[in-house]
């Protein structure tokens, strides 16, 4: 598969490469994200490819001389990774070593990044070579560099948190397909570029043999994905926080359902969460969008990644039914609550839609937060976006299933505002309605007379 988009990091890459001083730059993201082939893409000349295999020290030296013996005249035995780092520092100028799944060292030598630290700070102005320390457990490479207690803190030009891709660059990759087909898909893969890879392999894309073929099947390629990522960033407690996941994956938001789902108490929660949040980015919690985030007490908590919300929703609860050979069972509650599945999907979808509307000023207004709106009592309201200054206000529903909107969804949009009390006498309101099977004749004529804005799923993903 080609490569596709990350201009923002290419050009930073080139540029703290291309110095007059040694740099170190530290790239992480969870797996499949592509952050081995963003590297290889920018630093193609004189550079030497490590990677950080869990096994002896001996033999990881092994594997780094014969790498280096590759460009090099002349590499000596290293009896230690002390030995082998020393080395790299007294190598000729403008040399850069990358080193991936940098994480991995803790478990062959934890005094390593001691070992770094000591020959960085010796060398790091006489010499003018970079190094990349590439790691996939984002929690575990955050506390490596951002640790004021770690070795390396503060030692780093450059954190880049590598992101999957956003939806309109995957798009670009299924340019051929049908939009709600993509939509279908971007829902279960997200943004991460290696599953989109492992597609180009598939014959007939239509969503249920893709579930299939990649998550059902015998030898299926993705069944056990999450448990391969996640146990290893968990930890013992994997069990716990998977637990946490499935419970949110089945529509668990609020503290006190995932604390009844999961049977952890209430009060047990926090850490887990914080940890979820703040440590390994799975989850985000959010508020209405009127609400002050630092009085809050009306929050909720999402998977981040369409691929875990899948995935524990999905294949995780029901993996009983998968090895004991029931996949059609499985597949048949995939495809009952599809709809209802990627109804948030669409409505992220719609948000970054604005966004980027937003951002090109296309919109009556520039609005200066944006998210959804919900009470205590269960009433929600899709997308809301604000201005503080002009006391503008856009209210959005959107709907995924294969029904056209028609009038009546407008009529219960109308009747919700209400609700939100925000400059309620003062502000100026504008309408959006997102829909995937499109709209009535009768509600793009009331829409064109109230200047009601319609978008389909093509609109948004043209």
């Amino acid at each position: 598969m080609k490569f596709y988009d990350r201009k923002d990091e290419i050009k930073k890459l080139k540029t703290l490469t291309s110095l007059d001083k040694s740099t170190m730059i530290v790239i992480y993201g969870r797996r499949r994200v592509g952050k081995t082939r963003l590297v290889q893409h920018v630093l193609k000349d004189n550079s030497f490819y490590f990677f950080v295999a869990e096994k002896e020290e001996r033999l990881l030296l092994d594997d780094f001389r014969i790498i280096l013996m590759e460009q090099l005249d002349y590499v000596p035995n290293f009896t230690d990774l002390d030995d082998f780092f020393k080395f790299l520092f007294t190598l000729s100028d403008k040399k850069t070593f990358i080193f991936d799944e940098f994480q991995n060292f803790k478990k062959i030598n934890i005094g390593v990044f001691s070992i770094i630290q000591k020959y960085w700070d010796k060398y790091k102005d006489e010499r003018k070579c970079s190094f990349l320390f590439l790691g996939s457990y984002i929690g575990l490479m955050k506390q490596l560099f951002k640790d004021y207690k770690t070795p390396l803190f503060g030692r780093s030009d450059a954190l880049l948190n590598l992101k999957p891709l956003q939806y309109g660059v995957c798009k670009e990759i299924l340019m051929d397909m049908d939009i709600n087909d993509f939509v279908e898909i971007y829902s279960i893969f997200g943004g991460v570029p290696k599953y989109y890879e492992l597609l180009e392999n598939v014959t007939d894309k239509k969503l249920l043999n893709i579930v299939s073929e990649q998550f059902l099947d015998i030898g299926a390629p993705l069944l056990d994905e999450s448990t391969n990522i996640l146990i290893s960033e968990f930890g013992p407690q994997y069990r716990i926080y998977f637990s946490i996941l499935e419970a949110i994956a089945g529509g668990a938001s609020t503290l006190n359902e995932i604390a009844n789902r999961t049977g952890i108490k209430n009060t047990s929660l926090g850490p887990y969460m914080s940890d979820l949040i703040n440590e390994y980015e799975i989850l985000v919690r959010k508020i209405p969008v009127d609400d002050k985030p630092s009085k809050s007490k009306k929050g909720r908590y999402f998977i981040k990644d369409n691929f875990f919300k899948f995935w524990f929703r999905f294949i995780h609860k029901n993996r009983g039914f998968i090895e004991s050979g029931r996949p059609e069972y499985v597949l048949s509650k995939i495809e009952s609550e599809l709809d209802q599945y990627i109804g948030p999907v669409f409505e992220n979808i719609c948000s970054e839609f604005l966004i980027r509307l937003n951002n090109e000023n296309k919109l009556p207004f520039v609005f200066q937060n944006i998210g959804s709106w919900w009470n205590r009592k269960g009433d929600e309201i899709d997308i809301v976006a604000l201005n503080d200054n002009t006391k503008d206000i856009l209210i959005g529903e959107c709907k995924w299933n294969n029904r056209e909107m028609d009038v009546d969804s407008l009529i219960k949009l109308k009747n919700k505002k209400s609700l939100i009390k925000w400059n309620h006498d003062t502000r100026i309101e504008y309408y959006y309605l997102f829909s995937k099977s499109g709209f009535s004749k009768r509600l793009h004529d009331v829409a064109k007379e109230e200047n009601i804005l319609l978008f389909t799923s093509d609109d948004i993903l043209d």
